[in-house]
């Protein structure tokens, strides 16, 4: 990817100093326009100030004034419909009496209980009469109740008499005639003030056309700033760029190189391994992978394959009674202790034999009896990577593909 120079100051210098320039001139032209604002004076009025200081407690009367007529309206309006219902329920009451008054009801209660008092009487007709005792009893206690709302109405009456006559009308239109003519003196004062106000205002807006230009200095000089960090924010995002794309570059190389790697069949180098093994404990083996000579596994020295596998410090565990051997005919060999069953033999291996079988977690051989069981070992070992061969070359493969498709997007992305 080209890299874009990184850009000059120069040409942002001069154009700074031109706008800076000018701003100072609109600077000049706001001393003036506030040396004329000056000269026109103040927009106060004492008087104007000392008649609102009159005129708001007046204000404020008036209103108390108008409150409480409305509330007294609204308590009048009130009473007349409690009293209106008040009323309506007496009469209702009285309309379901048939006695006139509580004394006509007294009479004709002390005579029905006179009546019993004598025993006259007979069974049928003092139970009528008992009976006609209780209704009356009870049209009694009606009475008492009428007796009761009369008064509460009687009550009700004072009250609205009392609110008409706190109504008042006459004070409220003194205050408001005492308000309208301090309003026309003060009318007058504000008109005066209103002259200087006009005079202020073409002033203000003199300033308002300087501060519009201001802004518009302002905003060019903002415009070019971030022109400038933008022009410098893409040189450093080019060189950034620059950079990723080599990275993504190498690391798409390195993913086709595993990919290509993934794509030869799996377990290449066990197979090869673990059939020289096989070769070396049976001679008669045929191999059936592409594989090194036998002498890759026999040869001292560091080119072995399997020397390269299991490396210089590789762990390895031997069986009891097997030794190490040091004589310039067997170099590098372990020989295998002479068991004390009879008719055993010895079995002397290379070293990279023995790190061979522990590197496949094959058993050492303790004697030549015990070869045809590593053998068997050793060829299962080798079924099973033949077997499992296509499975682990498709997963590998499939790795590496995705691992591949992942920097491919990535690279869309950018």
């Amino acid at each position: 990817m080209e890299e874009t120079p990184r850009p000059s100051s120069a040409a942002y210098d001069r154009e700074r100093t031109k706008i800076h320039a000018q701003q100072e001139a609109l600077k000049e032209k706001l001393a003036e326009l506030d040396a004329k604002a000056k000269a026109i004076g103040p927009r106060s009025n004492p008087e104007l100030d000392a008649l609102d200081k009159e005129i708001e407690p007046l204000k404020q009367q008036a209103q108390v004034f108008r409150e409480k007529n409305k509330q007294i309206l609204a308590e009048i309006k009130n009473s007349e419909q409690n009293l209106k219902r008040m009323i309506a329920g007496v009469q209702a009451s009285k309309k379901d009496n048939p006695f006139k008054s509580l004394e006509d009801l007294d009479a004709r209660l002390s005579a029905i209980e006179n009546s019993m008092l004598t025993g006259s009487l007979s069974l049928v007709e003092e139970k009528r009469a008992l009976d006609e005792s209780r209704k009356l009893k009870n049209l009694r206690r009606s009475f008492e109740g009428i007796k009761a709302e009369e008064d509460a109405i009687a009550l009700e009456k004072r009250k609205l008499s009392e609110l008409r006559s706190n109504f008042n009308s006459e004070a409220l239109e003194k205050i408001n005639s005492l308000l309208d003519a301090k309003f026309e003196v003060r009318n007058k004062l504000r008109n005066a003030i209103r002259e200087k106000s006009n005079k202020m205002r073409e002033i203000q807006q003199e300033r308002d056309a300087i501060y519009a230009e201001r802004r518009e200095l302002h905003e060019k000089l903002v415009a070019l700033r971030e022109e400038r960090n933008k022009q410098i924010e893409e040189w450093e995002n080019s060189q950034k760029e620059a950079r990723e794309a080599r990275t993504l570059e190498q690391a798409r190389k390195k993913a086709s190189e595993k990919l290509k790697a993934a794509s030869t069949p799996a377990y290449e180098e066990e197979i090869k391994e673990v059939e020289s093994l096989l070769v070396y404990f049976d001679p008669t083996y045929t191999k059936r992978g592409v594989v090194d000579p036998l002498s890759a596994i026999t040869a001292n020295g560091s080119n072995s394959s399997l020397n390269k596998a299991t490396g210089s410090t590789r762990e390895i565990s031997i069986p009891a009674g097997t030794v190490i051997m040091k004589k310039p005919e067997l170099n590098n060999a372990v020989v295998s202790k002479k068991s004390k069953k009879k008719g055993s033999q010895k079995l002397s291996l290379a070293i990279d034999i023995v790190c061979g079988l522990s590197k496949y977690e094959i058993p050492i051989p303790l004697g030549k009896g015990d070869v045809p069981k590593t053998v068997e070992l050793l060829q299962a070992k080798v079924d099973w990577y033949f077997n499992d061969r296509e499975r682990k070359t498709k997963e590998n493969i499939a790795k590496a593909e995705a691992e591949l498709e992942q920097l491919k997007l990535e690279e869309s992305h950018e």
